[in-house]
């Protein structure tokens, strides 16, 4: 069984204004999938897709762009799907961008109206570091709700502020809150290093390779995905603006150990998100 930890759900085609302002870099980035995410892509096609590969469930957000830059509409989207496809897809919105009690209460709805098994923030788009007080909030209430949070890290794709996703800011974050499940996403690079070490220090801190073609993982990386980091980091592609079927592709050159890979494909993602999925409320 394969779990992939990042599909971007993207059903109506990304407007034509997204590819302004800060988000231009991602097309740099990303343009020969540019067509694609201007199409779109139905759930049928999704679930069509992840059967030929032998993906068995995801973990699916909203493309960030038109009405489902909205959380309520974005979580509408998401617990839709889950519920035409159970067992599938477990439902992870963004947070609202306010974040603060407004964020809480998001926390709570996420959870409660559209069975959400994780939240999503990125610090670049709120614009202040996850160690800062606007946070606080929703780390609490995501602890009382037991909803892992994941946290962009690294580079933003989007020519965004960089320093609010540094790392060493989850530092803080997982010694203020050490019964928080914090998921460091797309490795953290240029600073994929600290991530490294902020994991090994950090029982509650897990790492996702999302938005990087495994030929690209940096090869610090690599390794700690085989040795040292097994049980800690999980698989994900961040479809469709990095392909899956390359994904699964480009992963066989990493000879990933057996047990390595059982970790690395299935046994997190599992324990972190999926396994008390059949408990959650799915509309």
């Amino acid at each position: 069984m394969l779990i992939d930890a990042w599909f971007n759900v993207n059903e109506t085609g990304v407007p034509d204004d997204f590819w302004e302002g800060p988000n231009g870099a991602v097309v740099r980035q990303f343009h020969r999938q540019r067509e694609s995410l201007s199409r779109g892509e139905t759930r049928a096609e999704l679930v069509a897709m992840m059967d030929k590969l032998g993906i068995s469930r995801a973990l699916i957000s909203a493309f960030p762009a038109g009405d489902f830059a909205d959380f309520d509409r974005e979580g509408q989207l998401l617990a839709s799907i889950s519920t035409e496809y159970p067992g599938r897809f477990g439902v992870a919105p963004y947070l609202p961008l306010e974040l603060g009690m407004t964020g809480a209460r998001a926390v709570t709805r996420a959870a409660c109206d559209y069975g959400a098994v994780a939240v999503r923030i990125m610090p670049a788009r709120v614009g202040f570091p996850p160690s800062e007080r606007r946070y606080y909030p929703v780390f609490t209430k995501c602890t009382e709700e037991a909803l892992p949070v994941t946290i962009n890290v690294g580079l933003p794709g989007p020519a965004l502020p960089a320093a609010t996703q540094q790392p060493l800011e989850l530092d803080q974050v997982c010694r203020d809150f050490p019964e928080l499940v914090v998921v460091a996403t797309h490795m953290g690079w240029p600073w994929h290093n600290e991530l490294i070490g902020l994991a090994l220090r950090h029982p509650n801190l897990y790492i996702m390779t999302s938005a990087w073609a495994p030929s690209y993982y940096p090869a610090e990386m690599t390794d700690f995905i085989k040795g040292r980091g097994q049980g800690r980091v999980m698989f994900a592609s961040d479809h469709p603006l990095v392909d899956a079927a390359r994904c699964l592709r480009e992963l066989d050159d990493l000879q990933l150990p057996p047990p390595a890979a059982e970790h690395f494909f299935r046994a997190v993602a599992e324990r972190l998100f999926f396994g008390g999925l059949e408990g959650k409320a799915t509309s």
